[in-house]
C-alpha cells in the first residue's frame, strides 16, 4: 500500500492493500483495502473499496462505495454505497445510501434514507424512510417512519408522531434486480405508537394511537385509540378499545 500525509492542511491518502496507524486529518482517501489502528478523526472521507478501522472514526463528511467497519462512529453527512459497521455505538446526522448497516449498540440518526437493510440494537431519529427490511429489538424511535418491506422485519418497539408500514407497489417486483421485495414481507413489533399510525402486514401486540388505521394483512391483539380506527376487512383485531 502506498501511504502518503502531507502537513498543512494534513491530508491521507491509501492506495492498495495494506495497514496504516490512525491519526487526525483534514482529508483522507483510501482506494483499496485498508486497516487503521487507532482512531481516525478527518473533516473529509471518501472510501472506495475496504477500510477497518481498529478504533473510533469521526467525520464531518463522508463518501462510501465499499465496506467500512469501526469500534464507533459518529459522521455529519454519510453517502453511502455498501455496508457499514460498527461494533459500538454509532451517530451520523444525515445518511442517504443503499446497502446495509449494522451496529451492535444504539443508532443515532438526525435524518435517514436507506434501500436496503438496517439493523441495529435500538435507534432514535427525527426523520426515517427505510424500503429494505430492518431488525431493531430494542425501540425504534423517531418524529415520522414509513418503512416499506422488501424483506421480513422485526422491532421491539416503534414509536413515533407519524408512522407508516406498508409493502411497495407490486410492479416494483419486476424491475428489482438487486433487492426484489419479497411477496410475503412482513413487520412484527411488540409494541406500535404514534399520533397517526397507518399499518399493513404488521403483526403486533398492541397498537396505541391517536388515528389507527390496520390496513390488509395486520395481526393485532389490541388497539387503543383517541380519535379514530379504521379496520381493513383483510385484518384482525382482538380488542379495540377507544381511551
Amino acid at each position: 500500500m502506498a501511504a502518503k500525509t502531507h502537513d498543512e492542511p494534513r491530508r491521507l491518502s491509501l492506495t492498495g492493500t495494506g495497514a496504516t496507524g490512525g491519526g487526525s486529518y483534514e482529508k483522507a482517501r483510501v482506494l483499496g483495502d485498508a486497516v487503521v489502528h487507532g482512531s481516525l478523526d478527518c473533516v473529509q472521507l471518501a472510501v472506495t473499496g475496504t477500510m477497518r478501522v481498529h478504533g473510533e472514526l469521526n467525520a464531518l463528511k463522508a463518501s462510501i462505495t465499499g465496506t467500512i467497519s469501526a469500534e464507533g462512529l459518529s459522521i455529519g453527512r454519510l453517502r453511502l454505497t455498501g455496508e457499514l459497521a460498527s461494533r459500538d455505538a454509532a451517530s451520523v446526522r444525515e445518511l442517504i445510501g443503499t446497502g446495509s448497516i449494522t451496529v451492535q449498540e444504539r443508532l443515532h440518526v438526525d435524518r435517514l434514507r436507506l434501500s436496503g437493510e438496517l439493523q441495529a440494537m435500538s435507534c432514535d431519529a427525527s426523520d426515517i424512510h427505510l424500503r429494505g427490511k430492518a431488525a431493531v429489538p430494542g425501540r425504534l424511535d423517531a418524529g415520522s417512519i414509513e418503512l416499506q418491506l422488501y424483506g421480513d422485519s422485526s422491532v421491539g418497539e416503534l414509536v413515533g408522531d407519524r408512522i407508516e408500514v406498508s409493502r411497495p407497489a407490486w410492479w416494483t417486483r419486476l424491475f428489482g434486480i438487486f433487492f426484489r421485495p419479497s411477496r410475503q414481507a412482513r413487520l412484527s413489533a411488540h409494541h406500535i405508537e404514534g399520533a397517526v399510525v397507518r399499518l399493513e402486514h404488521t403483526r403486533a401486540h398492541t397498537v396505541r394511537g391517536g388515528s389507527v388505521t390496520v390496513g390488509d394483512g395486520c395481526e393485532i391483539g389490541a388497539v387503543e385509540y383517541t380519535e379514530e380506527l379504521i379496520v381493513h376487512p383483510g385484518a384482525v383485531v382482538k380488542e379495540r378499545r377507544r381511551i
